[in-house]
């Protein structure tokens, strides 16, 4: 990385903790490079080229947007703000955990600031207040103030994050591509929001296990193929396994659309197999290089389980998941990830009941991954709402290296 390149920005997270271990995974693998230099679990601190900052807005399934930071005072703001082109445009400040004070001095520097500019006409959008942070929804932040013709600066969505102890003032210089993932969510032929994730969530998957172009993912519970959809798009090979033939249908159809709509390569390869996963062996397979999936083995639930109740499913379910595991051993090299979505299930109390997934899959040579001198969590929780059955919790695992 060319130290001239270098500027700090910040990466608003969507996930928490799921987002920091998918930005460390990236940097990690080496996937893009960047130095990550302080977090919290809103949002990141990175160091890297602006190219870098915009592969990350676009690639990431858990960061909404990546701002560019200009310093810690009002002052440093005033100074490195693109103006906008339009002669007519519409701004707004995002701050996250600052006091409403914060807010309100930032908007009347930049309307200041404005004004003295002589840039023509300008309307300030209020944001939207919630628990610590002020910010517009990331859809309407793109549509109404982000977006511009021909690379032209429309507006500006000036941050402040208090997050990370000193104020950090900037602007959002890159967005998620919100208008794609809403596309491959609803716009594919076949959707099913009762069973399957948001390809959000699915690109997260994907990013944790760490590949670059090229290599070949496995999802052996494919469902629709919302995983293999996000995989392909980022330049993976993909492979999925389904026992039901209807479902097996569906997926090959949306990934059909997929390929067609978003004009992907076609030497990327797509196989969808009917096959019961916990029979699959590596003769079945092309080379595998990670398993990301979402496994639904708890059965469906009307509502909240006694405790009793829960914990006679989880010991149900528990010899499901070792089965799992047991496949992913047969058809992965040592040295391969696994990045799982596993259900912890919850009571009538509102108590956890969960699987032990580090033990079962540890009994089959697999160790959770944990970040050397990063407060990441594994698993990660994924933010849901708080009255909910199933809870997911995100498992980043790899096969133990021989004689490990």
């Amino acid at each position: 990385m060319g130290l001239s390149q270098v500027q700090k920005y910040l990466c608003v997270l969507s996930f928490s903790q799921l987002s920091l271990m998918e930005l460390w995974r990236l940097k990690e693998s080496c996937v893009l490079d960047f130095e990550i230099l302080a977090s919290s679990p809103n949002s990141a601190l990175i160091e890297c080229s602006q190219e870098i900052a915009k592969s990350l807005a676009t690639r990431s399934g858990g960061i909404f947007k990546v701002c560019r930071v200009c310093g810690s005072a009002v002052q440093e703001l005033r100074d490195c703000l693109p103006l906008p082109d339009d002669s007519k445009f519409n701004w707004t400040v995002s701050t996250y955990h600052c006091s409403s004070d914060v807010l309100e001095d930032t908007k009347i520097a930049v309307s200041d600031l404005l004004k003295s500019s002589s840039l023509g006409k300008s309307r300030f959008l209020r944001p939207e207040t919630s628990e610590d942070n002020a910010e517009l929804k990331v859809a309407t932040l793109i549509k109404n103030v982000l977006t511009g013709d021909k690379g032209r600066t429309k507006g500006l969505d000036v941050i402040v994050d208090c997050t990370l102890g000193n104020a950090l003032y900037g602007y959002t210089a890159f967005a998620s591509d919100v208008d794609g993932f809403q596309e491959r969510d609803f716009g594919r032929p076949y959707q099913d929001p009762t069973v399957t994730m948001g390809p959000r969530l699915a690109r997260t998957l994907v990013n944790l296990c760490g590949l670059s172009r090229g290599k070949t993912i496995l999802d052996p519970f494919c469902g629709l193929g919302t995983i293999l959809q996000e995989a392909l798009m980022l330049g993976c090979n993909v492979v999925g396994v389904e026992i039901s033939s209807s479902e097996v249908a569906r997926c090959r159809e949306n990934l059909g659309w997929l390929m067609k709509r978003f004009q992907l390569s076609s030497k990327l390869s797509s196989i969808v197999i009917r096959r019961d996963t916990m029979g699959i062996e590596s003769s079945d397979l092309p080379r595998i290089d990670a398993i990301a999936t979402e496994p639904i083995l708890i059965p469906k639930l009307e509502r909240n389980p006694t405790a009793e109740r829960s914990v006679e499913i989880i010991r149900g379910v528990s010899g499901k998941y070792t089965e799992a595991f047991r496949a992913f051993s047969r058809v992965l090299d040592h040295g391969s990830a696994v990045s799982i979505v596993i259900p912890d299930l919850i009571d009538d109390r509102g108590k956890s009941h969960g699987i032990d997934v580090v033990n079962l899959a540890g009994d089959l040579g697999f160790v959770a991954v944990h970040p050397m001198g990063a407060r990441i969590e594994n698993p990660c929780p994924v933010p849901t709402a708080k009255r909910k059955i199933i809870r997911r919790k995100i498992y980043l695992m790899k096969k133990r290296q021989r004689g490990a």
